[in-house]
C-alpha cells in the first residue's frame, strides 16, 4: 500500500510528472486530491459535484469532470468549460483521459443501464464532439506509445476493445474486441498501456489488474488485497510504479471489516514504464 486512505469510490489516477504528484478523485466523496509521495503532502478540493477525472492543464488549473460539465479548476474557483450534450440525471460523465496532442476523451455511463452513454472529445477551446453512442458505461481508455491505437472499456460489455487511431485529427476507426474478460471475475474498469505494448485492465470486483499483450494475451496478474480496484496511473520519475485507486463504497459492513485497505492507493514496482500521458491543450509526453 502506497497511501493509507480511505476513500469511497477513488477513481480517476493521474500522474502529474512535472511536479511529481499523483491526482485522483473521490466520486462519492465529490473530492479531487492531488499527493506529492516523496514528500507524503496532500492537497484536497471538494466541488459541488461529484467528479470523475482531474487533469493538470499548462495553465496549471485543472480540467475536470464533474457529473455533466466540464470545469477549470483554479484556486478553488471554477470556470464552465463546456457541457456535453446527452447528459442528465441518468446519464452522466465518467472516466477521462487526454491524448497526445491534449485533447480530453471522457465517457459517459447510464445510472438505468441503458445504451444512453457515448464518448467525448473536448478541446482546449471548449469544443465538443460526440465520438461514440450506444455505450452502457464509457470506462477506462488508453493510447498506445506510437498513439495509432486507441483502447477503450465499456464496463457492462466486459470487453476491451481497441481501433485505429489518428492523432492528428483526432479520429477512431472501428472498435474491434481486444479482450473478452467475461470469464474473468469482476467487470473492467480503469486502464492503463505500458511502452512496451501491455495493457494493464483494473477488475473491479474481481480484485486484480491484468496485463495483456500481444492479441489480447494475458501476460501477468497483480493480486490485490482489496476487492474493488478501481483503476490505474504509471508514476514516478521513471513511469515504472504502476498506482492503483480502490473504492469501499459498495462493501457490506463485513466485508469493509475484512478489508481495511479498502479505498487506499497501492503501489506496485515494474520491469516497464508506462506510456505517458498529455496534459490537457498541450502534449507533454
Amino acid at each position: 500500500m502506497a497511501l493509507a486512505w480511505a476513500d469511497q469510490l477513488g477513481e480517476g489516477p493521474y500522474w502529474d510528472a512535472n511536479r511529481q504528484r499523483l491526482f485522483r478523485v473521490d466520486m462519492r466523496s465529490r473530492l479531487v486530491h492531488a499527493w506529492t509521495p516523496v514528500t507524503g503532502a496532500c492537497e484536497s478540493w471538494k466541488l459541488p459535484a461529484a467528479p470523475s477525472v482531474a487533469i493538470p492543464t499548462l495553465s496549471d488549473a485543472l480540467v475536470v469532470a464533474a457529473r455533466d460539465e466540464i470545469v477549470l479548476l483554479s484556486d478553488n474557483s471554477s470556470t464552465v468549460l463546456c457541457r456535453p450534450a446527452g447528459l442528465g440525471p441518468e446519464v452522466v460523465l465518467n472516466d477521462g483521459k487526454c491524448d497526445p496532442a491534449g485533447r480530453l476523451w471522457v465517457g459517459s455511463y447510464s445510472t438505468t443501464g441503458t445504451a444512453a452513454a457515448a464518448l467525448y472529445r473536448i478541446g482546449a477551446d471548449g469544443t465538443c464532439d460526440q465520438m461514440r453512442e450506444g455505450l452502457r458505461s464509457s470506462n477506462g481508455l488508453a493510447w498506445n506509445l506510437k498513439a495509432d491505437r486507441f483502447y477503450h472499456v465499456d464496463t457492462p460489455t466486459q470487453l476491451v476493445t481497441v481501433a485505429d487511431f489518428d492523432v492528428a485529427r483526432g479520429l477512431l476507426g472501428q472498435p474491434e474486441t481486444f479482450v473478452d474478460l467475461q470469464d474473468v471475475p469482476g467487470v473492467p474498469d480503469g486502464i492503463a498501456t505500458d511502452v512496451a505494448g501491455g495493457v494493464w485492465v483494473v477488475m473491479f470486483g474481481g480484485g486484480q489488474v491484468r496485463r495483456y499483450i500481444g492479441d489480447g494475451v494475458l501476460d501477468r496478474v497483480i493480486e490485490l488485497p482489496v476487492s474493488h480496484p478501481t483503476s490505474v496511473a504509471f508514476g514516478a520519475t521513471d513511469l515504472r510504479t504502476l498506482y492503483i485507486t480502490t473504492s469501499r463504497h459498495r462493501l457490506t459492513p463485513e466485508a469493509a471489516a475484512a478489508q481495511p485497505d479498502a479505498g487506499a492507493v497501492f503501489a506496485v514496482s515494474l520491469g516497464v514504464a508506462g506510456t505517458p500521458v498529455a496534459i490537457f491543450g498541450g502534449s507533454k509526453r
